[in-house]
C-alpha cells in the first residue's frame, strides 16, 4: 500500500510508458547488477558516501566527470570546472580559488578562516585552498557532491564537496600517455604519465604536467606557470590488503592576477563606462589608461603636505549633510593616489604525501588513510590601488579511519563510522599598503562639493601601509562519524549519519603595526593574538523508494557546519572579535531515472537551504588592546580592518534538473538546468565611517545566479579501422546577478553566455589523437569576483575572467 502511494506520488515524474513489462523491483545496487547495454549510458562508479556505488544509486546530486570528459573540455585547474558542472563556480586570485557549489562558499582567506567547499585530493582534505588549482593532472575523475554534507565530510562542508581522484598504478600493465597543447597567448601545456609494473603485486606510476600562458591583461597579468609532478605506487601484499602510496611537488609563479577597475562607479566621475577601455576590456592594472583613471578619481593638489588648514577628498555614503558630523572618514593623500606598476609576481610551492591502506576484515572493510601538505605562499598583489605582499608557511597533518561494512555484503545492512583528525600550523606575515589614506579629526563638517558622496576633511594621519604578523596560528579538529543504510524491504531503505566535532584556534604572539607618512616616522603596533574552540553535531536521515525498475525517489534532512573563527586584533574591546561557525539545515527531494534500455537518464532534485550566522566579509573595526579603543562608544578609536562577520540568516531554495540523452548510437546530448533562489533573511551592515545601518534582508546572495543552464553534445563519428572523429560543443548561461551586496551598478554582472568547441581525430586503439579547439566563443568579458568599493577612490575593482582562447591538441597512448 505504501509503495502503491509513493508511485502514485512520483507519476508526475516517471512515464508509465516506459515500465510496460514486469521485473524485480531491487535494481538500484551496485554497479555489477546494471551493465548498461553498448548502445546504452554506461554506469558511473563514486565514492561519494565513502563506498564504491554508481552514480545513480546515490542518493543525491552529483555531476561525475571522467577522464575522458576532462581532457575533451581541456581542464587543467580547478577553474575549468564551472563551464562543466551547473552551480559550481570556481574563482582564482592567483594563489587561492574560492569554490562555490550553488551559491554556498567563501572568500576569506586568513589563518584561521575556512572554505565552505570540501576539497579533498584522493581521500586527503585541503584546508588551504592555495595550490588546488595544481593537482588537475592524470585525473581519473572529478566528483562534485552538491549539497551540505556535515556527516560524512565534516565541518566546512557546508555548500558541498568536491573529490578528485588522481589515477592509480595499474598492475601489469606499462604504459606511456600524454598531450601537448598550444594555443593563443603563447600557451603551452604539456603532460605526461608513465605507468610501470613492479613485479607481480605492485606497481608504479610517474606523471607531470607544465601549464603556461602570458597574461590576459595588456601588462602581463592573468598569466598562468605551473609545474607539477606526482609519484604514485600500488602495492597488494595479499588478496586481503592494499597499499596506495603518493608524493606530488607544484611550483606556481608568474605575475599573478589583476584586479581592474569596472564601472560605472557610483560615487566618482572618473569612470562612467563599464571598463576603462570600452572597446578592450582586458587592459591591465599598471596600463597608463587605468592610472589616468585612478588619479582622476583621486586627483593630486599643490599643497605639498597636511598642515593646519589642509583639506583632501573623503568617500563617505550618500550626499553630505551640511553641519554633519561623521565618525570618521578616510580620504586619499592630498598628492593623489601612487602609480600602481607591475611589479606582481608569485612565486609559491606545494608538497605533500599520502598513504592509504585498505584491510579485508572478512565481516568488514577497515580503511586508514594519513597525508601531510605543506603550503609556501610568496606573493606580491596589485589589488586595488594599494599592494598586498604575503608570505605563509603552513604544515597540514590529516588521518582518517574508517570500518565499513565488506564490499561482498549482501545484507540488508550498509554501515560505515570512522574518525578524522586534521592539525595545521602556519606562520603569516604580510604588508597591505593603503596608498596614504589620510585619517581625519574625528569631529569634522562636511563641506559642500561638486561630487555627492564627497566631503572635505582635514587629515590629522595619513597611514601608508599595513603590516601584519602572525607567527604561530594552530587550528586543530577531532571528530567521529557514523551513518547506516537499512533495507527495510527491498524497494525500501532508511539512512541515519552523526558527526561530532570539536575544532579549535589559536594565533600566539601576532601583532599588527600601521605606518604613518604622517607624520613622518610614526608607527603604532598592537597585539593580534586570540583562542577560539567550538562543539558541533551534524546528522543526517534519509529514505530512498525505488518506485520502478530504474528509477528511485530519495529525500533527506541535514544539517552541517562552517568552521567559526576570530579577526585581527585582540578580543578585549567593543567591538565584537570572535564570529560564529555558520549553521545550515537542508531538506532535499530528489529522483533518479534511467529510460528507454539505458538512453536517456533524468535527475531531478529540490533543495532548501536555511542558514544561521551566514559568514560574510565587510570593513569594520577591530579591537588594538589600546585605552583609547577599550570600550562601547568611541568605536572610532579602533584600527579598521576587512573582517569576518556573521549575518543573522540567509535562505536558498531551488530545483536542479540534469539530462543525459544518447541520442544516436554515436551521439550523447546532455543539458543541465538550474533555478537558484538564495537570499539573506536578516543582513545588517554598519558603515564604519558614519555608523548608520543599512539592511540587506532580501538581497539576493552574491555568489548565486537564479538561472543557470548548460547544454552540451558530442559526436563520434566512425571510420575505418576504428579510427573516429570526435565533435564537441557546449554552452552554458548564467544569469545576471550583482556579486556584491551593495548593489552597486558596477557590481552587477549581466547574464552572458560562454560556448566551447572542439574538433578532432583520434587514431585506431586511441594510439594518437590531434583536435581543434576554441574556448569562450563570444570573448566576453566577464567579472567573477565581488568586493566592496575602493575607499580611496569609491571605485569597484575585479579579476575578470579568461578571454577567447583556441589551439591545437596533440595526445598519445602507447
Amino acid at each position: 500500500m505504501i509503495r502503491s502511494v509513493l508511485i502514485g506520488a512520483s507519476a508526475m515524474a516517471i512515464s508509465s510508458t516506459a515500465y510496460a513489462q514486469s521485473a524485480p523491483p531491487v535494481t538500484n545496487q551496485p554497479v555489477e547488477s546494471q551493465e548498461a547495454e553498448e548502445s546504452g549510458l554506461a554506469d558511473i562508479i563514486v565514492t561519494a558516501t565513502k563506498f564504491e556505488t554508481t552514480l545513480q544509486s546515490t542518493p543525491q546530486m552529483i555531476t561525475a566527470l571522467d577522464s575522458e570528459a576532462l581532457t575533451r573540455a581541456g581542464v587543467s585547474s580547478a577553474q575549468d570546472l564551472s563551464k562543466l558542472v551547473t552551480g559550481l563556480n570556481v574563482e582564482s586570485n592567483g594563489s587561492n580559488s574560492a569554490i562555490f557549489i550553488r551559491g554556498v562558499g567563501s572568500r576569506t582567506f586568513t589563518p584561521t578562516a575556512d572554505p565552505a567547499i570540501a576539497f579533498s585530493v584522493d581521500g586527503i582534505y585541503y584546508s588551504r585552498s592555495a595550490g588546488i588549482s595544481a593537482t588537475f593532472f592524470d585525473v581519473a575523475r572529478v566528483e562534485v557532491v552538491k549539497g551540505p554534507q556535515g556527516t560524512l565530510y565534516g565541518r566546512n562542508a557546508t555548500g558541498g564537496a568536491v573529490n578528485l581522484i588522481t589515477n592509480r598504478p595499474k598492475i601489469g600493465i606499462r604504459s606511456l600517455d600524454g598531450e601537448i597543447e598550444v594555443g593563443n597567448y603563447d600557451a603551452v601545456r604539456a603532460t605526461a604519465a608513465v605507468n610501470l609494473p613492479l613485479g607481480s603485486n605492485a606497481a608504479l606510476r610517474l606523471a607531470g604536467q607544465s601549464d603556461y600562458n602570458t597574461g590576459y591583461l595588456s601588462d602581463g597579468h592573468n598569466d598562468r606557470n605551473v609545474k607539477s609532478g606526482r609519484a604514485s605506487l600500488v602495492w597488494e601484499p595479499s588478496s586481503l590488503v592494499s597499499v596506495f602510496a603518493s608524493v606530488d611537488y607544484a611550483a606556481q609563479g608568474g605575475m599573478g592576477p589583476g584586479y581592474i577597475p569596472i564601472g560605472p562607479s557610483a560615487g566618482n566621475t572618473s569612470l562612467t563606462t563599464r571598463f576603462v577601455v570600452p572597446d578592450d576590456p582586458f587592459v591591465g592594472p599598471s596600463d597608463p589608461r587605468v592610472n589616468a583613471v585612478l588619479q582622476a578619481a583621486a586627483p593630486p593638489q599643490a599643497v605639498p603636505g597636511p598642515t593646519a588648514g589642509t583639506f583632501c577628498r573623503a568617500q563617505v555614503t550618500g550626499a553630505p549633510t551640511p553641519g554633519g558630523v561623521p565618525a570618521r572618514l578616510l580620504c586619499t593623500y592630498p598628492f593623489g593616489i601612487d602609480q600602481i606598476t607591475g611589479d606582481g609576481y608569485i612565486d609559491n610551492q606545494f608538497y605533500g604525501a599520502n598513504v592509504t591502506i585498505e584491510t579485508d576484515l572478512g565481516f568488514a572493510q577497515l580503511t586508514g588513510i594519513a597525508g601531510y601538505r605543506h603550503t609556501d605562499i610568496d606573493t606580491l598583489q596589485r589589488n586595488e590601488v594599494g599592494r598586498t605582499f604575503l608570505l605563509t608557511d603552513a604544515d597540514q597533518y590529516t588521518s582518517e579511519v574508517r570500518l565499513s561494512s565488506s564490499r561482498n555484503n549482501t545484507g540488508p545492512l550498509k554501515w560505515v563510522i570512522g574518525g578524522f583528525y586534521l592539525r595545521e600550523h602556519q606562520i603569516n606575515s604580510g604588508i597591505v599598503a593603503s596608498n596614504n589614506q589620510a585619517i581625519p579629526v574625528p569631529t569634522i563638517t562636511c563641506a559642500t562639493a561638486p561630487v555627492a558622496g564627497i566631503c572635505l576633511a582635514r587629515p590629522t594621519l595619513i597611514q601608508l601601509q599595513t603590516e601584519i604578523a602572525d607567527p604561530d596560528t594552530v587550528n586543530e579538529s577531532y571528530a567521529g562519524f557514523g551513518q547506516a543504510t537499512f533495507s527495510l524491504t527491498d524497494w525500501f531503505r532508511v539512512t541515519g549519519g552523526i558527526r561530532f566535532t570539536h575544532e579549535s584556534k589559536a594565533a600566539l604572539n601576532g601583532t599588527v603595526t600601521s605606518v604613518y607618512s604622517f607624520p613622518a616616522g610614526l608607527r603604532r603596533t598592537y597585539p593580534s593574538q586570540g583562542f577560539a574552540a567550538f562543539d558541533d553535531t551534524s546528522y543526517r536521515a534519509g529514505l530512498e523508494v525505488d518506485v520502478a525498475p530504474q528509477s528511485m525517489l530519495y529525500g533527506h534532512f541535514s544539517t552541517a557546519s562552517h568552521a567559526g573563527g576570530f579577526n585581527l586584533g585582540v578580543e578585549a574591546g567593543p567591538n565584537r572579535y570572535r564570529y560564529d561557525p555558520e549553521q545550515v539545515k537542508s531538506y532535499v527531494i530528489g529522483i533518479k531515472n534511467r529510460f528507454f534500455n539505458n538512453r536517456l537518464q533524468l535527475n531531478v532534485e529540490g533543495f532548501w537551504l536555511d542558514y544561521k550566522n551566514y559568514q560574510f566579509n565587510s570593513l569594520g573595526y577591530i579591537n588594538d588592546g589600546s585605552s583609547a579603543c577599550s570600550g562601547a562608544g568611541i568605536r572610532t578609536a579602533c584600527p579598521l580592518s576587512i573582517r569576518t562577520d556573521n549575518a543573522r540568516g540567509a535562505r536558498l531554495r531551488g530545483i536542479e534538473a540534469d539530462l543525459t540523452w544518447r541520442v544516436f548510437d554515436y551521439g550523447t546530448l546532455d543539458l543541465n538546468v538550474l533555478y537558484n533562489d538564495g537570499r539573506y533573511r536578516s543582513f545588517d551592515v554598519a558603515n564604519p565611517f558614519t555608523g548608520a545601518i543599512t539592511s540587506y534582508a532580501g538581497v539576493q546572495l552574491p555568489a548565486v545566479n537564479k538561472w543557470t543552464i548548460g547544454a552540451g553534445y558530442t559526436h563520434i563519428f566512425p571510420l575505418e579501422n576504428d579510427a573516429r572523429i570526435i565533435a564537441t560543443a557546449r554552452t552554458q548561461y548564467r544569469d545576471g546577478k550583482f556579486i556584491w551586496y551593495t548593489k552597486l551598478p558596477s557590481q552587477y554582472q549581466e547574464g552572458y553566455t560562454r560556448t566551447d568547441f572542439s574538433l578532432g581525430y583520434e587514431a585506431p586503439e586511441g594510439r594518437w589523437s590531434v583536435k581543434a579547439f576554441v574556448r569562450n566563443l563570444e570573448d566576453k568579458a566577464t567579472v567573477t569576483q565581488g568586493a566592496a568599493p575602493n575607499q580611496a577612490t569609491g571605485i569597484f575593482f575585479s579579476v575578470l575572467n579568461p578571454p577567447r582562447t583556441y589551439g591545437l591538441n596533440l595526445g598519445f597512448h602507447f
